[in-house]
Protein backbone atom coordinates (compact mmCIF):
# COMPACT_ATOMS: atom_id res chain seq x y z
CA UNK A 1 0.00 0.00 0.00
CA UNK A 2 1.50 3.27 -1.09
CA UNK A 3 1.54 6.30 1.15
CA UNK A 4 -0.61 9.29 0.16
CA UNK A 5 1.20 12.13 -1.48
CA UNK A 6 2.54 14.62 1.02
CA UNK A 7 2.51 18.27 -0.10
CA UNK A 8 5.96 19.81 0.23
CA UNK A 9 6.67 23.21 1.73
CA UNK A 10 10.41 23.41 1.19
CA UNK A 11 10.62 27.08 2.07
CA UNK A 12 9.05 26.44 5.49
CA UNK A 13 11.38 23.57 6.26
CA UNK A 14 14.50 25.34 5.12
CA UNK A 15 13.83 28.41 7.29
CA UNK A 16 12.86 26.39 10.35
CA UNK A 17 15.71 23.89 9.98
CA UNK A 18 18.00 26.90 9.77
CA UNK A 19 16.75 27.84 13.24
CA UNK A 20 17.27 24.25 14.40
CA UNK A 21 20.88 24.25 13.28
CA UNK A 22 21.52 27.71 14.68
CA UNK A 23 20.22 26.58 18.07
CA UNK A 24 22.57 23.60 17.96
CA UNK A 25 25.78 25.41 17.05
CA UNK A 26 25.33 28.39 19.37
CA UNK A 27 27.41 27.97 22.53
CA UNK A 28 25.42 26.78 25.49
CA UNK A 29 26.74 29.53 27.77
CA UNK A 30 24.90 32.32 25.98
CA UNK A 31 22.45 33.83 28.53
CA UNK A 32 19.57 33.82 26.04
CA UNK A 33 19.78 30.04 25.76
CA UNK A 34 20.35 29.23 29.43
CA UNK A 35 16.64 28.62 29.95
CA UNK A 36 16.74 25.70 27.52
CA UNK A 37 19.37 23.78 29.46
CA UNK A 38 22.53 22.10 28.34
CA UNK A 39 22.99 21.50 24.59
CA UNK A 40 19.75 23.47 23.89
CA UNK A 41 17.95 20.29 22.81
CA UNK A 42 14.55 21.81 23.55
CA UNK A 43 15.05 24.54 20.94
CA UNK A 44 15.25 22.26 17.88
CA UNK A 45 12.36 20.19 19.25
CA UNK A 46 10.22 23.32 19.53
CA UNK A 47 11.20 24.48 16.04
CA UNK A 48 10.40 21.12 14.42
CA UNK A 49 7.07 20.99 16.25
CA UNK A 50 6.37 24.47 14.85
CA UNK A 51 7.18 23.22 11.34
CA UNK A 52 4.70 20.36 11.64
CA UNK A 53 2.12 22.72 13.15
CA UNK A 54 2.45 25.17 10.27
CA UNK A 55 1.92 22.41 7.73
CA UNK A 56 -1.19 21.27 9.59
CA UNK A 57 -2.53 24.84 9.63
CA UNK A 58 -2.04 24.97 5.86
CA UNK A 59 -4.36 21.99 5.56
CA UNK A 60 -1.61 19.45 4.87
CA UNK A 61 -2.15 15.97 6.26
CA UNK A 62 0.85 15.10 8.41
CA UNK A 63 0.85 11.31 7.89
CA UNK A 64 3.01 10.95 10.98
CA UNK A 65 3.15 7.17 10.77
CA UNK A 66 5.39 6.49 7.79
CA UNK A 67 5.68 2.92 6.57
CA UNK A 68 9.31 3.57 5.71
CA UNK A 69 10.07 4.75 9.23
CA UNK A 70 7.60 2.66 11.22
CA UNK A 71 10.32 0.33 12.49
CA UNK A 72 12.46 3.24 13.64
CA UNK A 73 9.59 4.80 15.57
CA UNK A 74 8.68 1.48 17.16
CA UNK A 75 12.24 0.76 18.28
CA UNK A 76 12.71 4.31 19.60
CA UNK A 77 9.43 4.16 21.53
CA UNK A 78 10.19 0.79 23.10
CA UNK A 79 13.69 1.96 24.05
CA UNK A 80 12.28 5.04 25.77
CA UNK A 81 9.67 3.00 27.67
CA UNK A 82 12.50 0.73 28.80
CA UNK A 83 14.46 3.78 30.04
CA UNK A 84 11.47 5.06 32.04
CA UNK A 85 10.78 1.66 33.61
CA UNK A 86 14.47 1.21 34.49
CA UNK A 87 14.61 4.68 36.05
CA UNK A 88 11.43 3.95 38.08
CA UNK A 89 12.99 0.76 39.40
CA UNK A 90 15.94 2.79 40.72
CA UNK A 91 13.86 5.67 42.06
CA UNK A 92 14.88 5.00 45.70
CA UNK A 93 18.60 4.69 44.95
CA UNK A 94 21.24 6.88 46.61
CA UNK A 95 22.32 9.10 44.93
CA UNK A 96 18.89 9.49 43.33
CA UNK A 97 18.15 8.92 39.69
CA UNK A 98 18.41 12.12 37.61
CA UNK A 99 14.88 12.45 36.25
CA UNK A 100 16.05 15.44 34.26
CA UNK A 101 18.09 13.04 32.12
CA UNK A 102 14.99 10.92 31.56
CA UNK A 103 13.15 14.05 30.40
CA UNK A 104 16.09 14.86 28.11
CA UNK A 105 15.83 11.35 26.66
CA UNK A 106 12.13 11.97 25.98
CA UNK A 107 13.00 15.17 24.15
CA UNK A 108 15.65 13.32 22.19
CA UNK A 109 13.23 10.61 21.06
CA UNK A 110 10.71 13.27 20.00
CA UNK A 111 13.49 15.22 18.27
CA UNK A 112 14.48 12.16 16.24
CA UNK A 113 10.89 11.39 15.28
CA UNK A 114 9.93 14.95 14.38
CA UNK A 115 13.22 15.50 12.59
CA UNK A 116 12.71 12.43 10.43
CA UNK A 117 9.17 13.44 9.56
CA UNK A 118 10.12 16.98 8.60
CA UNK A 119 13.24 16.01 6.63
CA UNK A 120 11.35 13.24 4.86
CA UNK A 121 9.27 15.95 3.19
CA UNK A 122 12.30 17.91 2.05
CA UNK A 123 13.70 17.06 -1.37
CA UNK A 124 17.39 16.13 -1.25
CA UNK A 125 17.68 16.75 2.52
CA UNK A 126 21.42 16.20 2.86
CA UNK A 127 22.73 18.84 0.41
CA UNK A 128 20.10 21.36 1.44
CA UNK A 129 20.69 20.97 5.16
CA UNK A 130 24.47 20.90 4.73
CA UNK A 131 24.24 24.16 2.81
CA UNK A 132 22.90 25.63 6.07
CA UNK A 133 24.88 23.57 8.56
CA UNK A 134 28.39 24.09 7.20
CA UNK A 135 28.37 27.94 7.16
CA UNK A 136 26.88 28.00 10.67
CA UNK A 137 29.57 25.70 12.07
CA UNK A 138 32.29 27.70 10.33
CA UNK A 139 30.96 31.01 11.67
CA UNK A 140 29.90 29.99 15.18
CA UNK A 141 32.31 27.17 16.03
CA UNK A 142 35.43 27.05 13.86
CA UNK A 143 36.27 30.74 13.49
CA UNK A 144 35.54 31.65 17.15
CA UNK A 145 37.59 28.64 18.25
CA UNK A 146 40.52 29.76 16.13
CA UNK A 147 40.31 33.36 17.29
CA UNK A 148 39.50 32.35 20.89
CA UNK A 149 36.75 34.94 21.08
CA UNK A 150 35.34 35.07 24.60
CA UNK A 151 32.13 36.60 23.27
CA UNK A 152 31.34 33.31 21.58
CA UNK A 153 32.36 31.18 24.54
CA UNK A 154 35.73 30.09 23.14
CA UNK A 155 38.58 29.73 25.58
CA UNK A 156 41.97 28.06 25.52
CA UNK A 157 43.74 25.93 28.09
CA UNK A 158 47.37 25.06 28.52
CA UNK A 159 48.10 21.33 28.54
CA UNK A 160 51.43 19.74 29.39
CA UNK A 161 52.24 16.41 27.78
CA UNK A 162 55.70 14.83 27.77
CA UNK A 163 57.06 18.11 29.14
CA UNK A 164 55.72 19.98 26.09
CA UNK A 165 53.13 22.72 26.70
CA UNK A 166 50.51 23.38 24.06
CA UNK A 167 47.12 25.06 23.79
CA UNK A 168 43.83 23.26 23.21
CA UNK A 169 40.78 25.19 22.14
CA UNK A 170 37.67 24.78 24.30
CA UNK A 171 34.37 26.17 23.01
CA UNK A 172 30.91 26.60 24.46
CA UNK A 173 29.79 23.35 22.79
CA UNK A 174 31.87 21.30 25.22
CA UNK A 175 35.36 19.95 25.57
CA UNK A 176 37.57 19.57 22.48
CA UNK A 177 36.51 15.96 21.91
CA UNK A 178 32.84 16.88 21.56
CA UNK A 179 33.70 19.95 19.49
CA UNK A 180 35.61 17.68 17.11
CA UNK A 181 32.40 15.72 16.39
CA UNK A 182 30.79 18.90 15.08
CA UNK A 183 33.84 19.91 13.08
CA UNK A 184 34.29 16.50 11.39
CA UNK A 185 30.59 16.31 10.44
CA UNK A 186 30.71 19.83 8.98
CA UNK A 187 33.97 19.00 7.15
CA UNK A 188 32.24 16.13 5.37
CA UNK A 189 29.42 18.47 4.41
CA UNK A 190 31.88 21.07 3.13
CA UNK A 191 33.60 18.47 0.95
CA UNK A 192 30.23 17.39 -0.43
CA UNK A 193 29.30 20.97 -1.25
CA UNK A 194 32.70 21.53 -2.85
CA UNK A 195 32.06 18.57 -5.14
CA UNK A 196 28.43 19.23 -6.08
CA UNK A 197 27.72 22.96 -6.06
CA UNK A 198 27.34 24.20 -9.61
CA UNK A 199 28.76 27.69 -9.24
CA UNK A 200 32.60 27.65 -9.25
CA UNK A 201 32.77 30.49 -6.74
CA UNK A 202 30.56 28.60 -4.30
CA UNK A 203 32.67 25.49 -4.72
CA UNK A 204 35.79 27.46 -3.83
CA UNK A 205 33.98 28.99 -0.87
CA UNK A 206 33.05 25.50 0.36
CA UNK A 207 36.68 24.43 -0.01
CA UNK A 208 37.76 27.45 2.01
CA UNK A 209 35.24 26.46 4.69
CA UNK A 210 36.74 22.96 4.73
CA UNK A 211 40.19 24.45 5.32
CA UNK A 212 38.88 26.57 8.24
CA UNK A 213 37.21 23.51 9.76
CA UNK A 214 40.42 21.48 9.50
CA UNK A 215 42.35 24.33 11.12
CA UNK A 216 39.93 24.40 14.06
CA UNK A 217 40.03 20.61 14.33
CA UNK A 218 43.82 20.70 14.49
CA UNK A 219 43.71 23.17 17.37
CA UNK A 220 41.41 20.92 19.43
CA UNK A 221 44.26 18.35 19.51
CA UNK A 222 41.55 15.71 20.01
CA UNK A 223 42.65 12.15 19.33
CA UNK A 224 39.01 11.22 18.71
CA UNK A 225 38.78 14.11 16.26
CA UNK A 226 41.93 12.89 14.52
CA UNK A 227 40.49 9.37 14.25
CA UNK A 228 37.20 10.73 12.89
CA UNK A 229 39.03 12.98 10.42
CA UNK A 230 41.14 10.13 9.07
CA UNK A 231 38.14 7.78 8.94
CA UNK A 232 36.17 10.37 6.98
CA UNK A 233 38.95 10.75 4.42
CA UNK A 234 39.60 6.99 4.23
CA UNK A 235 35.94 6.19 3.49
CA UNK A 236 35.89 8.88 0.78
CA UNK A 237 39.07 7.50 -0.79
CA UNK A 238 37.75 3.92 -0.75
CA UNK A 239 34.47 5.10 -2.27
CA UNK A 240 36.02 7.51 -4.72
CA UNK A 241 34.16 5.90 -7.62
CA UNK A 242 30.90 6.84 -5.97
CA UNK A 243 32.02 10.47 -5.86
CA UNK A 244 32.63 10.69 -9.61
CA UNK A 245 34.00 8.44 -12.35
CA UNK A 246 35.84 10.95 -14.46
CA UNK A 247 39.63 10.78 -13.98
CA UNK A 248 39.73 14.56 -13.60
CA UNK A 249 37.24 14.36 -10.72
CA UNK A 250 39.22 11.60 -9.03
CA UNK A 251 42.48 13.54 -9.25
CA UNK A 252 40.77 16.64 -7.89
CA UNK A 253 39.29 14.73 -4.96
CA UNK A 254 42.57 13.03 -4.06
CA UNK A 255 44.46 16.32 -4.29
CA UNK A 256 41.98 18.04 -1.95
CA UNK A 257 42.12 15.21 0.59
CA UNK A 258 45.93 15.13 0.59
CA UNK A 259 46.06 18.91 1.05
CA UNK A 260 43.67 18.65 4.01
CA UNK A 261 45.90 16.05 5.68
CA UNK A 262 48.96 18.24 5.12
CA UNK A 263 47.08 21.28 6.44
CA UNK A 264 46.02 19.41 9.59
CA UNK A 265 49.60 18.24 10.17
CA UNK A 266 51.09 21.69 9.72
CA UNK A 267 48.53 23.57 11.81
CA UNK A 268 48.61 21.08 14.68
CA UNK A 269 52.27 21.97 15.17
CA UNK A 270 53.14 18.37 15.95
CA UNK A 271 50.83 18.36 18.98
CA UNK A 272 48.89 15.36 17.69
CA UNK A 273 52.12 13.39 17.54
CA UNK A 274 53.04 14.63 21.01
CA UNK A 275 49.67 13.47 22.38
CA UNK A 276 49.97 10.07 20.72
CA UNK A 277 53.44 9.59 22.22
CA UNK A 278 52.16 10.74 25.60
CA UNK A 279 49.20 8.35 25.56
CA UNK A 280 51.40 5.47 24.45
CA UNK A 281 53.97 6.22 27.16
CA UNK A 282 51.22 6.35 29.79
CA UNK A 283 49.80 3.03 28.64
CA UNK A 284 53.20 1.37 28.70
CA UNK A 285 54.19 2.70 32.11
CA UNK A 286 50.79 2.18 33.80
CA UNK A 287 51.15 -0.84 36.16
CA UNK A 288 47.95 -2.61 35.12
CA UNK A 289 46.62 -4.83 32.40
CA UNK A 290 44.10 -2.37 31.00
CA UNK A 291 46.30 0.49 29.82
CA UNK A 292 45.40 4.05 30.82
CA UNK A 293 42.25 5.39 32.48
CA UNK A 294 40.14 5.04 29.32
CA UNK A 295 40.72 1.31 29.27
CA UNK A 296 39.99 1.07 32.98
CA UNK A 297 36.72 3.01 32.59
CA UNK A 298 35.68 0.91 29.60
CA UNK A 299 36.35 -2.28 31.57
CA UNK A 300 34.39 -0.82 34.49
CA UNK A 301 31.52 0.08 32.18
CA UNK A 302 31.35 -3.41 30.69
CA UNK A 303 31.43 -4.97 34.17
CA UNK A 304 28.65 -2.63 35.31
CA UNK A 305 26.53 -3.59 32.30
CA UNK A 306 27.01 -7.31 32.96
CA UNK A 307 26.15 -6.81 36.63
CA UNK A 308 22.96 -4.85 35.81
CA UNK A 309 21.90 -6.13 32.38
CA UNK A 310 18.16 -5.44 32.53
CA UNK A 311 17.71 -2.07 34.22
CA UNK A 312 21.23 -0.64 34.47
CA UNK A 313 22.06 1.49 37.49
CA UNK A 314 19.78 4.40 36.58
CA UNK A 315 20.33 7.64 34.64
CA UNK A 316 22.97 9.84 36.22
CA UNK A 317 24.24 7.16 38.62
CA UNK A 318 27.13 5.72 36.61
CA UNK A 319 29.75 7.94 38.27
CA UNK A 320 28.56 6.95 41.74
CA UNK A 321 28.74 3.24 40.90
CA UNK A 322 31.87 3.17 38.74
CA UNK A 323 34.32 2.77 41.64
CA UNK A 324 32.81 -0.68 42.35
CA UNK A 325 33.66 -1.97 38.88
CA UNK A 326 36.97 -0.44 37.78
CA UNK A 327 40.09 -2.59 38.32
CA UNK A 328 41.33 -2.36 41.89
CA UNK A 329 44.87 -1.34 40.94
CA UNK A 330 43.58 1.81 39.22
CA UNK A 331 43.51 5.15 40.99
CA UNK A 332 41.59 7.71 38.98
CA UNK A 333 42.19 11.26 40.18
CA UNK A 334 40.45 14.28 38.60
CA UNK A 335 38.89 11.98 36.02
CA UNK A 336 35.22 11.93 35.13
CA UNK A 337 33.97 8.49 36.15
CA UNK A 338 31.98 7.66 33.05
CA UNK A 339 32.36 5.02 30.38
CA UNK A 340 34.13 6.32 27.28
CA UNK A 341 31.74 4.53 24.92
CA UNK A 342 28.26 5.83 24.24
CA UNK A 343 26.68 2.41 23.60
CA UNK A 344 28.08 0.88 26.80
CA UNK A 345 27.10 4.09 28.60
CA UNK A 346 23.50 3.63 27.46
CA UNK A 347 23.56 0.08 28.77
CA UNK A 348 25.09 1.16 32.09
CA UNK A 349 22.26 3.60 32.72
CA UNK A 350 19.26 1.64 31.45
CA UNK A 351 20.29 -1.90 30.51
CA UNK A 352 20.66 -3.88 27.32
CA UNK A 353 17.35 -2.77 25.77
CA UNK A 354 18.16 0.84 24.80
CA UNK A 355 21.74 -0.10 23.98
CA UNK A 356 20.67 -2.83 21.54
CA UNK A 357 17.97 -0.57 20.07
CA UNK A 358 20.47 2.16 19.21
CA UNK A 359 23.02 -0.39 17.98
CA UNK A 360 20.33 -1.90 15.76
CA UNK A 361 19.41 1.52 14.38
CA UNK A 362 23.05 2.24 13.53
CA UNK A 363 23.36 -1.20 11.93
CA UNK A 364 20.27 -0.50 9.81
CA UNK A 365 21.78 2.77 8.62
CA UNK A 366 25.12 1.10 7.87
CA UNK A 367 23.49 -1.68 5.86
CA UNK A 368 21.35 0.86 4.04
CA UNK A 369 24.38 2.82 2.89
CA UNK A 370 26.27 -0.32 1.93
CA UNK A 371 23.37 -1.39 -0.28
CA UNK A 372 23.27 2.08 -1.79
CA UNK A 373 26.93 2.59 -2.59
CA UNK A 374 28.33 -0.92 -3.22
CA UNK A 375 26.64 -1.22 -6.65
CA UNK A 376 28.24 2.09 -7.64
CA UNK A 377 31.71 0.83 -6.70
CA UNK A 378 31.32 -2.47 -8.55
CA UNK A 379 30.10 -1.04 -11.85
CA UNK A 380 31.82 1.15 -14.37
CA UNK A 381 30.08 3.95 -16.15
CA UNK A 382 28.77 7.37 -15.41
CA UNK A 383 26.64 6.59 -12.36
CA UNK A 384 27.76 8.20 -9.14
CA UNK A 385 26.25 9.28 -5.85
CA UNK A 386 28.48 11.89 -4.18
CA UNK A 387 26.10 12.70 -1.33
CA UNK A 388 25.53 9.04 -0.57
CA UNK A 389 29.29 8.57 -0.18
CA UNK A 390 29.71 11.78 1.82
CA UNK A 391 26.86 10.93 4.21
CA UNK A 392 28.17 7.39 4.68
CA UNK A 393 31.59 8.85 5.54
CA UNK A 394 30.09 11.38 7.97
CA UNK A 395 28.03 8.70 9.69
CA UNK A 396 31.01 6.35 10.00
CA UNK A 397 33.32 9.07 11.35
CA UNK A 398 30.73 10.35 13.85
CA UNK A 399 29.92 6.90 15.21
CA UNK A 400 33.62 6.10 15.52
CA UNK A 401 34.18 9.23 17.62
CA UNK A 402 31.08 8.53 19.72
CA UNK A 403 32.37 5.03 20.50
CA UNK A 404 35.27 6.69 22.34
CA UNK A 405 33.16 9.29 24.21
CA UNK A 406 30.22 9.41 26.63
CA UNK A 407 28.25 10.91 23.74
CA UNK A 408 24.85 9.27 24.21
CA UNK A 409 23.26 12.68 24.79
CA UNK A 410 25.34 14.69 22.34
CA UNK A 411 22.90 16.50 19.99
CA UNK A 412 25.22 16.31 16.99
CA UNK A 413 25.42 12.52 17.14
CA UNK A 414 21.62 12.38 16.88
CA UNK A 415 21.55 15.11 14.26
CA UNK A 416 23.79 12.96 12.02
CA UNK A 417 21.60 9.90 12.70
CA UNK A 418 18.45 11.88 11.77
CA UNK A 419 20.02 13.21 8.58
CA UNK A 420 21.31 9.79 7.53
CA UNK A 421 17.95 8.10 8.12
CA UNK A 422 16.06 10.85 6.28
CA UNK A 423 18.52 10.63 3.41
CA UNK A 424 18.01 6.88 3.04
CA UNK A 425 14.20 7.03 3.03
CA UNK A 426 13.81 10.13 0.83
CA UNK A 427 12.70 8.91 -2.62
CA UNK A 428 14.36 11.79 -4.48
CA UNK A 429 17.67 11.47 -2.63
CA UNK A 430 20.53 11.04 -5.05
CA UNK A 431 18.29 11.26 -8.11
CA UNK A 432 18.05 15.03 -8.42
CA UNK A 433 20.54 17.71 -9.16
CA UNK A 434 22.70 18.85 -6.25
CA UNK A 435 22.32 22.21 -4.57
CA UNK A 436 22.34 24.99 -7.14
Amino acid sequence: MTEPAVPRRDHIYMVLWGLVLLSLVLPENLPALAVWGRHTLFVPLAVIALALGLLRMEGCSLHVWSSRLGGVYLVAGLAFVWIVVAAWMHRGAVPPVAWGLVAADAVRVAFVGAGLESLRRLEDPVPRIMALFVPLVVLFVAIPALLQLAAFGATARRVVSLHVAFTRVFTGIGDPNFTSIVLVAALGGALGLGLTLRHPGLRWLASLGAAVLVAALARTVSLGGLAGFLALLLILVVGIRGLGFEPRVRRHILTVLVLLVVLAGVLSGGFFWTRIRSEWARMVTTPMDFGDYRGALLVGGVRMLLAHPWAGVGPGRVAAEMHRFIPRDVRLVHTRLTCHDFLVGLGDESGFGPMLAVAGLLAMLGVGYLRRILPLLRRSGERHDPWGMVMAAILGATVLQALALPAQRDPFLWFVVILAAADLVTPTSGSRSPVR
